[in-house]
């Protein structure tokens, strides 16, 4: 479980840095992983 959500953390830092305009998208991916 951890490895899987450190894996999805960085996949979503990474598209915070190719796509900084899509905070939004970002933001509510964290909180999906907040939820799980």
């Amino acid at each position: 479980m951890n490895f899987l959500r450190s894996s999805v953390t960085s996949l979503i830092r990474k598209q915070d840095l190719n796509h900084n305009t899509s905070f939004t998208f970002i933001q509510a991916k964290t909180i999906a992983l907040e939820v799980m």
